[in-house]
């Protein structure tokens, strides 16, 4: 049988979306304007756009996967590289002449996670979450340049209802997910804050120390290493905090990264 071709087109549509554009199209250029306007205004840029937002994840469920493309070949959204060879590599499983573009869903579940998480509506920045999680090319395999980052997202909304369990699974999941130092030093850290919430004090002091290897000057493993040495040595357990480490950006994207709160 002659091989079928596979086309890997990772790139944003430069051109305005029109009213009978697919979801993911429309929802494409949905984020190329709220990232402008989160640059211009930070939290309050997220705020503007939250019904939009809202739409865009609703209306990408609702044609997810999406419909083929004008040319009858099967279309794949993906978050990087690492996630578009393994849904190419699953349409090469089923004979299907694919074309994947850049999904626009992780980064509005992120834009919706982190307004949610900084507005304490942690209810819904997890539903929010969850619904971004859905609209995977691959599920279960947690390979997106984003996915570090909803996963550490997803942690923040746990303790913010005092989930600490839920929280530290998550910051597990974000550390197997993440890609660059950075996103590894801020898991280690979320790991940190659960783990001392959870009284496992020598864990939590490991996964500090090992932020501190990637990011060797940051202030809040310096500062939570010496209040678990304070507690150790029998003084007073401070009232619980809640954890926001921000979403933060993954590695160079074709539109501009959200800024975010202080990294943790």
């Amino acid at each position: 049988m002659t091989a079928r071709r596979f086309f890997l087109v990772l790139c944003l549509l430069a051109t305005p979306a029109l009213a009978d554009d697919p979801a993911w199209v429309t929802a494409t250029a949905l984020v190329r304007t709220a990232d402008a306007d989160v640059q211009k205004s930070g939290l309050a840029g997220i705020g503007s756009h939250i019904p939009e937002l809202e739409k865009a994840m609703s209306d990408g469920a609702a044609d997810f996967p999406p419909s083929p493309g004008a040319d009858g070949k099967a279309i794949v959204l993906v978050d990087g590289p690492a996630e578009a060879l393994l849904a190419l590599a699953a349409a090469a499983n089923k004979h299907q002449d694919t074309v994947a573009h850049p999904s626009p869903y992780p980064e509005i579940g992120l834009l919706l996670a982190l307004y949610y998480n900084e507005t304490k509506k942690p209810e819904e920045a997890l539903r929010a979450l969850e619904a971004t999680f859905k609209l995977k090319a691959v599920t279960g395999a947690f390979v997106g340049l984003h996915d570090a980052s909803l996963l550490t997202e997803q942690a923040a909304s746990y303790d913010s209802l005092k989930r600490w369990s839920d929280a530290l699974a998550s910051a597990d999941a974000a550390l197997k997910a993440s890609q660059n130092d950075r996103d590894k030093a801020r898991s280690h850290r979320s790991r940190g804050f659960n783990l001392t919430e959870l009284g496992r004090l020598d864990d939590a002091v490991t996964a500090y120390q090992e932020s501190l290897k990637l990011e060797p000057n940051n202030a809040v493993a310096q500062r939570e290493l010496a209040y678990i040495a304070r507690l150790k040595a029998g003084g007073p357990s401070a009232p619980p905090q809640i954890f926001s480490p921000g979403a933060g950006p993954a590695p160079p994207q074709p539109t501009p990264a959200a800024p975010t709160p202080p990294p943790i």
